[in-house]
């Protein structure tokens, strides 16, 4: 398929998925050639199915194309969270918090996806994990950690779900609707034309002009080498991207081993104009969103640590994730 046709095959793909037609989008995409962005997109797709363990194998298979893609980690781990597979959504957060690259947000608009990764979200998660494993202490710790890396006015959140004590809370989530999208440009140029134009010799006048390579390539080897600089304003740094990211954790599923030095990776580009959020991020981990598939989670020793203990008044169908719309059966069992 050339790059014309998976575009064209792209869109088409995104024109079902925006009108709920999830099943033709899925096959669409899966006319496309593996890209780690292809790969992502049918991951949200069967994660909003409902579809969990298709959606973390799609996951997978984009890190393997792309191991620095903290956004794939991030749903990996919502999609293992609500398996209740909660050790391997830990070691998911973690990684995340690893490939932040010590940034405290990884804006993806740049590259077609009109969502901000934040450190203080990604540790939240984590903390969730936790207490959700019975580590209370390692949990609330990172929660802690996470307001103090609190960008926008819906992370005021977790000051709530340090009050309650966790208790009717879910995971920070990528919002319904956002999936990378091609460029408006190429969208656009997909009719054919002539950027060339007809070939016209041109001949040098003077024999040492007659270099035909690329001058930049040569001046460059003359240039003494230097070490990559860290170059990133204090501001942006993440203290938890930093400093908080446990080497211990593992994830069975290992798909790359993590980099040796933060300081060899790039400053993250900066981010394009704000653009309005598409929904509450806040009101998504409010006990509003989806829950752990209750089969998965061991109801007597959760009534005994008092974790899930007392619900909160649902925030309304908007505020789901892409996690798939889970039942609220656990909250049927913790309730009766």
């Amino acid at each position: 398929m050339s790059l014309k046709q998976e575009i064209e095959t792209w869109v088409e793909a995104l024109k079902y998925y925006d009108n709920n037609e999830f099943d033709e989008a899925l096959r669409s995409f899966d006319r496309i050639s593996d890209t780690s962005k292809i790969l992502f997109n049918m991951g949200v797709i069967n994660a909003t199915l409902g579809q969990h363990e298709q959606a973390v194998e799609c996951y997978q298979r984009a890190i393997k194309l792309d191991q620095y893609l903290a956004v794939a980690y991030f749903q990996q781990g919502v999609s293992n969270f609500l398996l209740g597979d909660f050790e391997e959504a830990l070691a998911n957060f973690n990684d995340t918090l690893l490939y932040l690259r010590g940034n405290t947000l990884i804006d993806y608009s740049q590259l077609g996806l009109l969502f901000k990764l934040y450190s203080c979200e990604v540790l939240f998660n984590r903390g969730l994990c936790y207490i959700y494993l019975e580590q209370v202490d390692a949990g609330m710790q990172d929660l802690q950690y996470a307001v103090k890396e609190k960008v926008v006015e819906d992370h005021n959140v977790i000051d709530d779900a340090i009050r309650d004590e966790a208790k009717g809370y879910t995971v920070f989530s990528i919002p319904v609707g956002v999936v990378y999208r091609p460029n408006e440009a190429k969208v656009r140029n997909l009719q054919q034309k002539d950027y060339l134009g007809k070939a016209r010799l041109v001949a040098a006048s003077d024999r040492n002009n007659a270099f035909t390579g690329f001058a930049g390539t040569e001046l460059n080897k003359s240039l003494p080498s230097t070490d990559a600089k860290d170059d990133r304003p204090a501001e942006s740094l993440s203290f938890a991207a930093s400093n908080l990211v446990k080497p211990g954790l593992q994830s069975r599923r290992q798909q790359s081993e993590p980099p040796t030095n933060r300081n060899v990776f790039p400053p993250t580009p900066p981010p394009e104009a704000d653009r309005p959020a598409q929904m509450s991020r806040g009101a998504s981990v409010r006990n509003g969103g989806p829950k752990p598939i209750p089969s998965r989670l061991n109801l007597d020793k959760v009534r005994s640590n008092e974790f899930t203990g007392r619900r909160h008044p649902a925030q309304g169908a908007d505020a789901l994730c892409v996690c798939g719309a889970l039942t609220g059966a656990l909250a049927g069992v913790l309730d009766s």
